[in-house]
């Protein structure tokens, strides 16, 4: 019997020095994250131009036939370059949301 109250002992014991985990904590945003939130912004501006100007670019119907390799260049590059302002738009709309419910509570 002396084993098992033991056990229980140590297993009392454990429970009141494991600190509960701060519910306030969790919700807070990191530093990473707060840069990001102040970052995003200027590079999602600086891809939609660097989109705008690719866009541009492919417009010119002459392109292909003077220089196929830059004009396949340009579609990959604007390719590439969409995938990004998308992933940097959920990115920083994750983040904004975050921080709304932070600010609410």
């Amino acid at each position: 019997s002396a084993p098992r109250a033991r056990a229980v002992g140590r297993a009392a014991t454990k429970d009141k020095t494991e600190p509960a985990p701060a519910p306030a904590a969790k919700a807070k945003l990191s530093f990473k994250e707060k840069f990001a939130l102040e970052t995003l912004p200027k590079k999602m501006s600086a891809l939609s131009t660097e989109i705008s100007a690719l866009k541009a670019a492919l417009a010119d119907q002459t392109l292909f036939a003077k220089d196929a390799a830059a004009f396949n260049e340009k579609a990959r590059r604007l390719e590439i370059t969409e995938a990004e302002l998308a992933a940097a738009e959920e990115e920083w709309l994750a983040l904004e949301m975050k921080r709304e419910d932070v600010d609410g509570q």
